[in-house]
């Protein structure tokens, strides 16, 4: 809101991570009515924490992901706070990376392609990975990006492989 120019913008996301999307939609949208127009700095939403493994997360998941043309097997190892790893399709699994907590959430970032045309066309190798615990599950997305803003949004679902 800007009161003293009677003007006010509004972006919503279903996105959790959509703040950054939305600040910038704002922002072009607000530019366009005020050119001197600077975004604030503000935060919203929760926070990432140190990602802890918790009972809910640890162990071995398999699964699949889907979406776009995509239907994938899915694995994903969370040995440790500081070590998990995805593997799609059988591949060498990849090294999951800025590992954080988002309330119960799971989030990271691995790399890889997925085998679908929009992905391959683009190359978002990217993967930003985002699972909560639901029944027994671990359920979520994954969003595939590339260098120049692409971002290709996949369901990935996982059970718990029995130790």
């Amino acid at each position: 809101m800007v009161p003293s120019e009677n003007l006010a913008c509004l972006v919503l996301s279903n996105r959790s991570d959509g703040r950054e999307l939305c600040l910038s939609v704002c922002s072009q949208v607000l530019a366009g009515y005020l050119p001197e127009w600077r975004q604030p700095e503000e935060t919203s939403g929760p926070a990432p924490s140190k990602f802890v493994v918790t009972p809910s997360l640890g162990g071995r998941w398999q699964g699949t992901l889907t979406n776009g043309g995509a239907k994938m097997r899915a694995g994903l190892n969370i040995e440790f706070s500081d070590s998990a790893t995805l593997e799609l399709d059988g591949k060498p699994a990849e090294k999951i990376t800025e590992m954080h907590a988002e309330g119960v959430a799971f989030t990271g970032v691995s790399s890889g392609l997925i085998d679908c045309p929009d992905a391959r066309r683009t190359g978002a190798k990217t993967l930003k990975i985002k699972l909560i615990p639901y029944r027994g599950m671990l359920a979520g997305r994954i969003l595939a990006t590339d260098s120049k803003n692409v971002t290709l949004p996949y369901v990935l679902s996982l059970n718990r492989i029995p130790a």
